[in-house]
């Protein structure tokens, strides 16, 4: 049997649950050892091109790195870096919805 969006070869074997509040170890278990090999679940790529920024080589964000994301339901992180203007598309939809080029975070991240 095989399964797609899931690497079932990253399902852990092993969980230290020391240091974890009692009420918290069945939740931490399943995202380390089962909710982590879930492959993500990402918006398309934006496929229609636009104009390269003008100011592109004044970005900073140019060769950035993406280290962490909370969320990219709504768009693709990477987009923050993209070369080319932003275009809204009112037509540009794929199986998700919407397809936007820019980015959003989830709101009241603890993180943030």
């Amino acid at each position: 049997m095989s399964f797609v969006g899931v690497r079932v070869e990253s399902f852990a074997t092993d969980f230290d649950s020391s240091g974890i509040p009692t009420e918290e170890v069945v939740n931490q278990t399943y995202k380390k050892m089962i909710f982590d090999a879930f492959e993500p679940d990402l918006p398309e790529k934006i496929t229609r091109g636009s104009k390269l920024d003008p100011l592109l080589s004044l970005s900073l964000a140019v060769d950035a790195e993406i280290l962490e994301v909370s969320n990219q339901g709504f768009a693709r992180a990477e987009n923050l870096f993209s070369a080319h203007e932003p275009v809204f598309d009112p037509e540009l939809y794929g199986r998700q919805g919407k397809i936007m080029d820019s980015w959003e975070s989830v709101r009241h991240n603890p993180k943030i």
